[in-house]
């Protein structure tokens, strides 16, 4: 199902699956619940199997647009001009899990000629019943399309890959993630800026700031500021600071303790575990496949035990799981 913004050149195309799922949920409880279920209920009685699964198509997507249920998401494109001017099309998919949910920029070809100009595309995945939760939906939103505002915005310099390095997975993580908080930091103080995210979002992003960085309180709230609170970062200036934060500071002055970097993921940290404290034989046993070197006695910082002990976890987890 496809829908047209205010420019004929971009639309939205909604995955069947996603629409009547969307509209089944939509429908219960409404006043027009029993119309719906009516005409529903009569399209069971066309025979022919092809005929009845495309009139199911047409009904679901009328029913999506008479509950205007693709609304939402049509205002927030529309409110980042970059999107709708510089990508073709915004392709909304189903999703079961929470987890998947999130927008990200795609380049397709068509399938002749082979050499055809890649048209840049946005993949938007939703749960159904995110769809219907219209007063955490924008929000969710605009954080998402604000993402890929920057990774079209030739200023900001995106670049999808890491530097490559020589640490092995755990540092790739780390490094992930921390380019993550300062990505999800410098997006949310702009949208706090517009008046678009709630009050505690800044208190929200400078816990998680300080916590993944592990820097002391009143360094943090300054490192913070030049991301949360600034319109000009680039990519390039949130890599540097993901790979040299806290490498620049003395914190031997004055008897105060001194970042010492991880032996796994290298990074100076104000949090290393003396002798490997509290982490677990498996967890010991997972850390020795990335680093055969590496020994208890030598610690590790907080980030790479709570990898490591959650790497475990997530195996478990997954083993419980039925086969297909």
């Amino acid at each position: 199902m496809s829908t047209h913004s205010s420019s004929d050149r971009f639309y939205t195309e909604y995955d069947s699956r996603l629409v009547e799922e969307a509209v089944l949920l939509r429908s219960a409880g409404h006043p027009e619940e029993n119309q719906f279920r009516r005409a529903r209920n009569r399209i069971y009685e066309i025979a022919d199997s092809e005929e009845c699964e495309k009139r199911f198509h047409g009904f679901h997507a009328d029913w999506f647009h008479r509950f205007n249920l693709g609304h939402p998401i049509t205002a927030a494109l529309e409110e980042q001009v970059s999107l709708v001017r510089d990508t073709r099309c915004c392709c909304v998919i189903f999703t079961p899990s929470a987890q998947d949910e999130g927008a990200d920029l795609h380049e397709a070809r068509d399938s002749c000629p082979a050499d055809h100009e890649a048209k840049r595309m946005i993949l938007l995945k939703l749960k159904p019943n995110t769809l219907l939760d219209t007063s955490n939906l924008q929000t969710f939103l605009r954080h998402e399309f604000m993402h890929i505002a920057d990774i079209l915005d030739p200023q900001f310099g995106y670049e999808p890959l890491l530097p490559k390095s020589e640490f092995g997975p755990a540092y790739e993580s780390l490094v992930r993630e921390r380019y993550r908080v300062l990505w999800d930091a410098r997006i949310d103080g702009r949208l706090f800026r517009r008046g678009w995210v709630t009050e505690g979002i800044r208190e929200k992003r400078l816990a998680e700031f300080t916590a993944t960085f592990s820097i002391r309180d009143r360094e943090a709230e300054e490192k913070f500021r030049q991301f949360f609170d600034s319109e000009s970062q680039t990519h390039a200036g949130l890599m540097a600071f993901v790979l040299n934060a806290g490498t620049k500071t003395d914190r031997s002055l004055g008897g105060k303790p001194q970042a010492r970097p991880c032996p796994l993921c290298r990074f100076p940290s104000f949090s290393i575990i003396e002798g490997a404290v509290g982490l677990s034989t498996e967890a010991r046993d997972e850390i020795a496949v990335d680093f055969p070197e590496w020994r208890p006695e030598q610690g590790l910082c907080c980030q790479c035990a709570d990898l490591y002990r959650a790497r475990r976890l997530s195996r478990s987890a997954e083993a419980t799981l039925p086969r297909i």
